[in-house]
Order: structure tokens, then sequence, then C-alpha cells
């Protein structure tokens, strides 16, 4: 190519250029007159076939080239400077139970929740650990390192902020210094004392807990309450002089369901019990009061039922024995070979979905998943992961309503916690602090806790 040197080659029209590289052909003579227009001015500039060649070589290899970046950017390919190579990038789900909540990614705003699905997705991320935080304000924050790997997906599909702080409200309260207190699970209800009259019977006070109304009055005699009873679809279960007895305040009936009863748990229309004279797990259906034998040769020196709970086929007994610590057993109906899971249990709790167990020793946490996860992180039946450990003693647990998150009794307080543990990290909530017994209403989300002679709630949200 040859230019005048007196023209300045800067303001030379770089389309023109362009455009006449994009009709080189081989074929032309060896020389071409071309027109470039700038300001005005045409210039001619003669071009030789060997430029020519050049040009259309360059072309040739520079689409090529941008061909290739285009396909791998459509493949989910970003080149990564750090180790100078096309890397497959991953991509990243945050679904949380909040909408217009901020999501920063290494400190950096990139976007909001959805107003609809509260969901903030974002992909193209090149291998890395990322710092990833959720906050809104009045609510207190979550935050994880996670770890996006090549070319997968990396999901956190229930990711739960609970508010700063919770509007509590008393619900109901008694006139006696020291009343009977319980819930009924299976019904939902909560069954709070309210008073002694001369001849011995006592007001049991009646509210449901999805929305915390007065939903009946009834009498209970003081003898079946000082029993410290279990109610179970508003009857009374409790032992006396070693009978299993069933109170039921509506028909002012009292049925013997067993005698020389050692121990019993009531759970899911059965009552567990284990007798004096022998060393058999019994249940009987509330129901039809039919008895059957569940688990033969127990251990003999087996004290006391703490808690039983079937699922699918399989049931979990807590038992408490005299000369050794708390374990917890599984067995199946088709074999009842039992199994330990764990020793110094104080408690266990199955989630809503019926497909984890959450057990606690004095100060630790620990979660087994009954079946396969389809959602990420993915587990395996049978897995088992400590949950977290704490230097007070734990006094209860309860799962959300998600089943993804666990309500801990611990330290004088409530605590809100994660069991995803991914990016080694769990995040945790602070409730309120009480100490009572509490329970949480998954359907309404309402949480509940009584305390001395007060009954109050709040919505978990």
């Amino acid at each position: 190519m040859v230019v005048p040197k007196s023209i300045p080659i800067f303001f030379i029209n770089i389309y023109g250029v362009v455009y006449s590289a994009l009709n080189i052909t081989l074929l032309l003579p060896n020389s071409i007159l071309t027109n470039v227009a700038h300001n005005g001015i045409v210039y001619i500039i003669r071009m030789q076939k060997k430029t020519r060649t050049i040009l259309f070589y360059s072309s040739v290899i520079f689409f090529t080239l941008l061909s290739i970046v285009v396909v791998l950017y459509s493949l989910g390919y970003k080149y990564d400077f750090i180790d100078n190579k096309f890397v497959k990038t991953g991509s990243l789900r945050v679904a949380t139970n909040l909408s217009n909540a901020e999501v920063y990614i290494n400190s950096e705003l990139k976007g909001k929740t959805s107003f609809i699905t509260g969901n903030f997705s974002k992909g193209r991320f090149l291998p890395r650990i990322y710092n990833v935080r959720v906050e809104k304000e009045g609510y207190q924050t979550w935050e994880k390192n996670i770890d996006i790997e090549r070319g997968l997906f990396s999901d956190f599909p229930v990711v739960v902020l609970l508010p700063d702080k919770f509007e509590i409200t008393i619900t109901a309260s008694s006139s006696l210094s020291v009343p009977y207190f319980s819930f009924d699970k299976s019904l939902r209800r909560a069954y709070l004392e309210d008073g002694v009259s001369e001849d011995g019977l006592s007001a049991i006070s009646v509210l449901a807990l999805d929305n915390g109304q007065l939903v009946d009055v009834f009498e209970v005699p003081k003898k079946v309450l000082s029993e410290n009873p279990i109610v179970a679809d508003a009857k009374f279960y409790y032992l006396n002089d070693n009978n299993l007895m069933q109170f039921d305040p509506k028909k002012e009936t009292y049925i013997i369901l067993s005698e020389t009863v050692k121990s019993f748990y009531v759970s899911q229309e059965h009552a567990y019990f284990t007798k004096f004279s022998d060393n058999t797990l019994y249940i009987v259906n509330t129901s039809s009061d039919q008895i059957k034998n569940l688990l033969n040769d127990l251990q003999n020196e087996t004290d006391l039922i703490i808690k039983a709970e079937q699922v699918g086929n399989e049931y979990y007994l807590l038992l408490s024995f005299l000369n050794s610590s708390n374990k917890l057993f599984k067995f199946n109906e088709n074999d009842l070979e039992p199994e330990t899971i764990a020793s110094n249990v104080l408690g266990f709790e199955v989630s809503p979905d019926r497909k984890k167990l959450s057990y606690f020793t004095r100060n630790e946490l620990w979660t087994i998943w009954l079946n396969d996860t389809t959602s990420q992180p993915l587990r395996k039946a049978g897995e088992k992961e400590l949950i977290t450990r704490y230097s007070h003693e734990i006094k209860n647990v309860k799962w959300y309503r998600n089943s993804e998150h666990l309500i801990v009794q611990v330290g004088g307080g409530l605590v809100f916690v994660e069991i995803d543990g991914r990016g080694k990290k769990r995040n945790q909530y602070d409730i309120t602090y009480f100490d009572g017994i509490f329970n949480y209403e998954g359907s309404s989300n309402n949480m509940w806790i009584f305390g001395g002679k007060e009954l109050a709630n709040f919505k978990l949200e």
C-alpha cells in the first residue's frame, strides 16, 4: 500500500479500509485503485497483490478466531486470566423467603431477589470461591463462601432471613402460680390450666396454635394433672398405680390401656410402653385399644421410654438405662433387630417431610438423612452430620417448616440454625431469650412460648 507522505494516515476512515479488505480477491489484477473518503476528501490508495493477500488471510484468521470465541462463549466458556486459558463457567441461584433483598458477591451489589419468587440467579462465574451475602433492612444477614465449580450449577433453594426483632403477643395467662400446661401436636392445640374448683376439678383453656383463639374450655380432675399427663387427640395419658390410663374429658371416662406398665410415650395415635413383667416393647392403638408386641428382648437395664416415633416401616426409639447413658435405636417391622444410632441422646425430632431426623446430646446437634435427597446439597440415606456444638446445654429442638432449618432451645434462648453446611458455615440467628416450654406450628409459622404462667406467640417471619 502506497500513501503519499503528505496524507495524515490516522484520518483515513477505518470503515473504508475494512470494506476494502472484505472485497479483496486473489483473482483481481496485480494492483487496484481503492477510494477511501474522509471529510469529503477522496484518497486514492494503490493496493498490491501481496498487500491484498496479507489482508485476506488476516481477515480469515481474525474471523476464525472471532467465531471460536463466540462458540466458546455460547457454550459457557470464559477466559481465565489467572490460569491463562478458557474454562467452563458455573452458575448460582439463591432462593430466599424475601423479595427485593440485596445480593452482594465479593462485597459488590449484583442485584436483588425477584419481587415474585424471591430468587436471584446469575451465571458465567469463573471457578472460584465467592463470598455471597443477602441482606435486607430489618432482617438478619445471610452469608456464605460458595465454591462455584466449572460447568456446575450451585443452588441454595431454601435461604431464610429472619427479622431482627419479633413482635411477641401475650395470648393467655393463668390465675395459678404454677399451672399445668401442655401442647397437643396431633390437634395443634395448647392446654392451659386456669383455676381449680373446691371439688378438685381444674379448668382447662384450649387454644388453637394456628391463630391463638380460645376454642374450648373443659374440666379435668386435678389428680390427673398431678401425674403430668401427655395430651394427644384431646385425651390425657398418664400412669396411676402402674396402670396406663386414658382420660377423655369430653366423655368424662377413664380407660385402663394396660397394667403393670413401667414407662410409656404417646405419638401418632399410638402409645408405646414397657412392663415390669418382661423386656418387651408394646404398642397400643389409642382408638381401638388393640395391643401388640412390637419388640422383644429389650435390654434388662432398660429404665424408661423417653420417646418413640414411626417413620414408614421403621421405628425410632429413645430409651434411658439404669447403668448407662440414653440410647437412640432404629428397627424395622420386617427386621426387629434394633440398631444403635447414637448414645447420650437427650431427644430427637423427625422433620415435617419425614426425610430427616435430628437428635441432640447435651452439647451437640446432629442430623441423619432418612432418604436420598434430590436437591442440593445432595445426601444419601443414612448419612449423618454434626450440625453444631454449643457450650451451653441443649434443652429441645424443633424443625422449621421447610425441613432445612432447626429451632434450638439452648443457653436460655431460641436459635434458628440452617443445616446446609456448604461453605464451612451454617447461618444461625438468635430468635428470643426465654426459659420455659416452646412449640413451633409450621402450617401457620407461629412460635409459641410458655414461661411461668403466660402463653405468648409470634410469627417467625
